[in-house]
């Protein structure tokens, strides 16, 4: 049967209705199912809090999810179960360090917990909740001991380090309260206190922590008179370029230092420079071409003066000479009984360069003064400082003043030395006896017993006591037919040998 036309028209129109209805809905379709449907953040996992040092704590976490934002961490204490945003982290982090502030550490125990966040459903489910407190400090366990030089040395362990802010070093002596000494920071488990005098000394450690503090159990240590140090010895120069280079062998564990002193020829000794202890060297560059140099070594701490080492010259060369060239000590000229006695002198450093020269040269007043100084050091560890006031016009030798000042020589005259005069065998035993008696003024100066020499008539008076002394002591031997000669000079060379014989006969006594 034939459709009209009429018919067709209005299938037609309602086909076109159809789809332009439909076609947007169809569209709206396509484009919906290429959009995500999106996620749930996912709870962090295996959430953790570790208290470190300074009052910090570092929280830690697995992240779970691809899609957060940033992770919130909150806090709640036993006085409020509401929990308190603490700090945020950036997505994807995994680990957030946090400093407690001083007005929260009365509010411990602290409970923690952690969420992730997006916008679009908000914050994850919570973590896992850990709960940390701040604590005290625990008790340090502390030790004190003697160091060589007479310091107290202190040191101690701490089982809590996380918990030290600073320690304070305390310390007491009989009958008194502690007090504090020194503040240490919490890096450092050790204090050397150098403030100590002889005493016995109570010692604590207060450790001060982010919460509350601890004492360390009382250690109590005698601390008595440091002894002097030992001599150096071995002490040798070379010329390396423009200085001087010394090396010395140190035999002490409490020296503060080592001074050196420096002889430039025809002078005295001077003072150059102190190096600290345990130094074993020093490089002297301020030289004068064409001049000899002789030096010596002396240790030193709070109870005194080492005695010297030996001397070691040593000439600087002008520039159209030999470089090195090391000035050499007169054994050439020694009688060959004597080189091994003047060979232990300089080794007990009981010589100078000086004396050590023209060695059957009469030895003079202020020559002889020089090395009985010495036998002083030697005899007792100390150094001599020179008086502080000179009687004499015609001398300021330091070694005559340094006798001087110990009682060992007089004047010829109120004002006058004579510095370079000869010295008979007479006035030498008075000078070896008088500076026994100041280095050993306790000892026995009996002198009975000794036999008259056949020349006693020739001794004055005022040394009869101190040339039997020498001689009972085989210092001073006579010369034959039992006489002592008193009135004749003397070389270098005896002079060398009487004083190291006498360092010899009462060095242990």
């Amino acid at each position: 049967m034939k459709q009209s036309l009429l018919q067709r028209i209005t299938e037609l129109f309602f086909c076109i209705i159809v789809t332009l209805v439909l076609l947007p809905f169809s569209m709206y379709q396509t484009a919906a199912a290429s959009v995500p449907i999106p996620k749930f953040v996912v709870a962090p996992s295996d959430f953790k809090a570790v208290l470190g040092s300074n009052a910090t704590v570092t929280f830690t976490w697995n992240d779970n999810s691809n899609n957060e934002e940033y992770y919130r961490i909150q806090y709640k204490t036993n006085n409020n179960n509401n929990y308190d945003d603490l700090v945020f982290a950036y997505a994807d982090e995994t680990t957030k360090t946090f400093t407690f502030p001083t007005y929260m550490f009365a509010s411990q125990p602290f409970t923690f917990r952690i969420q992730g966040y997006n916008t679009s459903y908000g914050y994850s489910s919570n973590s896992i909740e850990v709960t940390v407190s701040l604590l005290e400090p625990l008790k340090p366990e502390l030790q004190v001991s003697l160091n060589p030089d007479q310091s107290v040395q202190l040191s101690w362990t701490e089982s809590t380090p996380e918990r030290v802010d600073y320690y304070r070093v305390k310390r007491k002596t009989a009958g008194e309260l502690y007090s504090n000494i020194s503040v240490v920071n919490s890096t450092q488990n050790g204090y050397t206190d150098k403030t100590v005098t002889p005493g016995t000394y109570s010692y604590t450690i207060e450790t001060i922590g982010f919460i509350g503090s601890s004492l360390s159990t009382e250690k109590t240590i005698t601390v008595s008179l440091a002894s002097k140090p030992q001599a150096p010895s071995n002490l040798a120069v070379t010329l390396s370029g423009n200085a001087v280079h010394l090396t010395w062998s140190d035999h002490s564990e409490n020296e503060t230092g080592f001074y050196i002193e420096r002889q430039q020829h025809g002078s005295g000794y001077s003072p150059i420079t102190t190096t600290p202890s345990n130094t074993t060297y020093y490089d002297d560059t301020s030289l004068t071409k064409g001049e000899t140099y002789t030096y010596r070594v002396y240790s030193s701490n709070s109870s005194g003066n080492s005695g010297y080492s030996n001397l070691a010259s040593i000439y600087i060369p002008n520039s159209d000479q030999q470089p090195n060239q090391i000035y050499m000590l007169d054994y050439f000229s020694a009688n060959s009984w004597a080189v091994e006695e003047l060979q232990k002198a300089e080794e007990y450093s009981l010589v100078t360069n000086k004396v050590l020269t023209n060695l059957q040269q009469d030895i003079t007043r202020e020559e002889f003064c020089s090395i009985a100084v010495l036998l002083y050091q030697a005899l007792t560890s100390e150094q001599v400082t020179p008086s502080l006031t000179n009687p004499f016009k015609d001398t300021s030798d330091m070694y005559v003043l340094e006798a001087f000042k110990l009682g060992i020589v007089k004047g010829i005259t109120d004002d006058r030395f004579a510095p370079n005069s000869s010295i008979s065998r007479q006035e030498i035993c008075i000078m070896l006896y008088r500076a026994l008696n100041a280095a050993k003024p306790n000892m026995d100066f009996n002198v009975s017993g000794v036999n008259k020499f056949a020349d006693e008539h020739l001794i004055a008076d005022w040394a009869i006591n101190e040339v039997r002394y020498v001689a009972k002591h085989n210092i001073m031997k006579g010369i034959g037919n039992n006489t002592i000669n008193p009135l004749e000079y003397t070389s270098r060379e005896e002079g060398i040998v009487f004083v190291k014989r006498t360092y010899e006969s009462f060095v242990n006594k």
